[in-house]
């Protein structure tokens, strides 16, 4: 039998050893046998940044209070325009218009043409909801003064024989606007928001 000196076994086991370092075995590590044993070097944590803060703590906000009914019915008689939000289905349509407002109802003035989009949303709505609205600069650079009124109910077209005349429409209602239309192609379409229910707030002076 051949004889192997303590020389040989150390260089083997040291060979093996230097081997096992560069291989990457799965978990847990089986060093050749013979080679000294190593210890996994700690893993370093990763240091993430700080989230940031949130909360009403770290905001800035003011305080509103509601309006009571004259209140309303005044930013009602005296605003001139506001948004009416139509739907279909499950989508949502915003138009921007005048109106007048009468003490029960809001009258709108639309321009349509027969295949338009906002035709569309308007005879599939039933129940609409239009919003008025304003702001004013306070003594503080960074705050407004603002108001709004929100009003819902049902809405339909008047029809054509509707008890205002030609002269008071025009009168109540500012020019109708024209978007890439040919006015000649435009109907009109005088609509009713039977007021179910109004209600508005205001920011609280500082």
């Amino acid at each position: 039998m051949r004889s192997i000196n303590s020389s040989s076994i150390v260089r083997v086991g040291m060979t093996c050893a230097a081997w096992a370092a560069r291989v990457k075995y799965p978990s847990p590590v089986t060093p050749c046998r013979g080679s000294p044993t190593r210890e996994a070097a700690p893993r370093r944590k990763l240091q993430l940044p700080a989230a940031p803060p949130t909360g009403v703590d770290n905001v800035e906000y003011a305080y509103e209070r509601g309006l009571d009914e004259a209140a309303v019915a005044e930013r009602l008689r005296t605003a001139e325009t506001g948004v009416l939000s139509l739907a279909r289905g499950g989508d949502a349509y915003g138009v921007v218009l005048g109106h007048h407002y009468d003490g029960d109802r809001l009258l709108f003035r639309l321009g349509e043409t027969p295949d338009s989009e906002k035709r569309a949303f308007r005879e599939a709505t039933g129940r609409a909801c239009y919003v008025v609205y304003g702001t004013e600069e306070t003594d503080d650079h960074r705050g407004l003064a603002s108001w709004s009124v929100v009003v819902t109910g049902t809405l339909s077209e008047l029809p054509a024989e509707h008890d205002l005349s030609a002269t008071a429409v025009n009168e109540r209602f500012p020019p109708i606007r024209v978007f890439g239309e040919d006015p000649a192609e435009m109907d009109l379409a005088l609509l009713e928001l039977r007021i179910e229910s109004a209600t508005g707030r205001e920011t609280v002076p500082p």
